[in-house]
């Protein structure tokens, strides 16, 4: 069904993180492929709701932005705190599973049949693996929770998608109303969507050059997470003591933690601890491990540990400073912002012949294909064919070329050799919008980049006595300008704000406001297609145009 094809990415889960690594090393895509197994269908209906119990709350699984490029990669808000007796009704806003591990605390591991199923019921104690189950957006999972602890749980499928319920003992007053929670979690959730659009937004072509005078182009599946966070220590229980916490990663699924810490007691023997829920909550985060130390005789300490981890869930870890009476002298709250883009990087990208594209899945969270479909198929006929890397290195615009599943550290190369317009998407996430263009220009065609995106056309600029002329009309109305043309003048007019272009192809002139532009070049008609000298959008706009010898590309840059 093509509901599902978009469904597999791979574990976040503690209890599979031997197989987890492996699975996220630098593979051959055979070797990846073949660890995966098949691939299981996913339940698309909700679980059935409990008997009524105790207070009913609302819990939010991921956020996306109205396109659905940009997803949050949470749950929100990252923390609740309720009673036992009470039900959480987990509402999802994307293709996520909410997952709580039994005393074992070990989860499924996506290459395990029947990991997309539920599992547990509709009530939780901690003891018995309990899960919803992969859900589409729109569905309602509901869970009672029976005894009180502090409740880590997970998405199986996107590693940064972690929560924390915490269970109070029957009748314990609420610390926040659920209108409180709801201000939280859209804050929390908007948080990660203003991480992820930042992202996207300082995003810049990169190309060095290839063999034979030819390039090679990158393309980004998904954002990059930030790979280094720092967070600030402040002191508790009137202690004095402070510091800084900095996570990086050292390898996928390690990251290393280094503290360094002033105002200790000198000589006095301290436990930090990376604890989920709230500071000094006691409920160690699976996988980490902080060295004990003795403070100097200057009250500072500089402290190494590691947690093993594919990806830094927002807001549910807190590094705690115990002394030796278990209490916490210096705290803070790991707010590592989680997200992922549904979209490539740049989507359209214009090329020559001969040059070449890699694509890079950055996101932490997401994991990728770039598919190449032949015109007669509108989709994969079988889904399991988008999990086999097919095709070749090269690419002539015909047959069926896939990379196969991409996992976060992974590429995929491709040279084309014929010109052309093609089309490719990512076959898990096409709908939700995933598509990109790789236009390949002749050999001696000129690429057109505008604010660092290639413009999307089947008129090739080109250079004229070393000046390069671009087709009007798609320069002009991707500008935002109304463009028209008069057949029985021969004259083509464009039109933005209270500027106006008018190309006279009788006189071969251009005028920007009746005032005729200085030109290197004169304006052609080729195939009923006006074009004019780059030089004009400078005179007109003031925009910034500037030529790129060593990729043959002209960059317009309106900001």
């Amino acid at each position: 069904m093509k509901g599902n094809k978009k469904l597999f990415k791979y574990s976040t889960a503690t209890g599979a993180s031997l197989s987890l690594m492996v699975m996220l090393t630098p593979l051959s895509f055979a070797d990846s492929m073949g660890s995966m197994g098949s691939m299981p269908s996913a339940s698309t209906s909700s679980a059935p709701a409990p008997a009524a119990a105790g207070q009913q709350w609302t819990m939010l699984v991921g956020g996306a932005t109205s396109d659905q490029a940009f997803q949050a990669m949470s749950f929100f808000p990252n923390v609740m705190t309720i009673d036992a007796g009470d039900t959480v009704n987990f509402k999802f806003t994307g293709d996520h599973t909410v997952s709580f591990a039994g005393s074992d605390g070990k989860f499924p591991s996506t290459v395990t049949p029947g990991w997309d199923k539920p599992a547990g019921g509709n009530s939780y104690d901690g003891a018995t693996l309990t899960s919803s189950g992969m859900l589409m957006a729109g569905n309602t999972y509901s869970l009672n929770f029976t005894k009180p602890g502090i409740y880590t749980y997970h998405c199986l499928m996107h590693p940064g998608m972690q929560g924390v319920i915490i269970v109070q003992p029957s009748g314990t007053a609420y610390p926040m109303t659920q209108s409180q929670y709801d201000t939280l979690a859209a804050q929390e959730s908007q948080a990660d969507l203003t991480a992820a659009q930042n992202a996207a937004s300082s995003f810049q072509n990169a190309s060095k050059p290839g063999p034979d005078g030819t390039t090679v182009w990158e393309v980004q599946s998904d954002l990059p997470e930030p790979l280094t966070y720092s967070l600030n220590l402040s002191s508790q229980n009137n202690s004095g003591v402070s510091g800084t916490t900095t996570l990086s990663m050292a390898k996928p699924g390690t990251w290393n933690i280094e503290l360094k810490l002033a105002g200790l007691t000198p000589g006095k023997n301290y436990s930090p601890a990376l604890d989920a829920g709230k500071s000094d909550s006691g409920a160690a985060v699976a996988g980490s491990q902080i060295n004990s130390f003795t403070a100097a005789s200057d009250g500072t300490a500089d402290v190494t540990g590691t947690v093993q981890a594919l990806a830094i869930p927002q807001g549910i870890w807190f590094v705690d400073v115990n002394d030796s009476s278990g209490s916490a002298v210096a705290s803070g709250i790991v707010n590592y912002l989680s997200f992922s883009d549904e979209r490539f990087l740049p989507e359209t990208l214009n090329i020559h012949v001969g040059d070449t594209v890699v694509w890079k899945q950055w996101g932490g969270n997401e994991a990728h294909t770039i598919s190449f479909l032949p015109s007669n198929w509108s989709d994969v006929p079988n889904e399991g064919l988008m999990y086999t890397p097919t095709g070749g290195a090269t690419y002539s615009g015909e047959g069926y070329f896939n990379s196969g599943l991409l996992l976060p550290g992974q590429s995929y190369t491709l040279t084309f050799d014929n010109a052309g317009n093609y089309q490719y998407r990512c076959l898990l996430h096409d709908m939700m919008g995933m598509y990109g263009k790789v236009n390949v220009l002749p050999s001696n065609g000129v690429i057109v980049n505008i604010d660092g995106q290639g413009l999307d056309s089947d008129q090739t600029a080109f250079l004229s006595n070393d000046h390069t002329l671009v087709p009007l009309r798609k320069v002009f109305e991707t500008l935002g300008a109304q463009v028209a043309w008069n057949d029985a003048t021969q004259t083509a007019t464009a039109t933005k704000g209270n500027t106006t272009v008018v190309v006279d192809l009788g006189s071969r002139t251009v005028k920007i406001n009746g005032q005729t532009a200085a030109l290197n070049e004169a304006p052609q008609l080729i195939n009923d297609h006006v074009f004019v000298p780059v030089q004009i959008l400078a005179q007109a706009f003031g925009y910034k145009v500037s030529w790129d010898q060593s990729t043959q590309s002209i960059n317009i840059a309106t900001k």
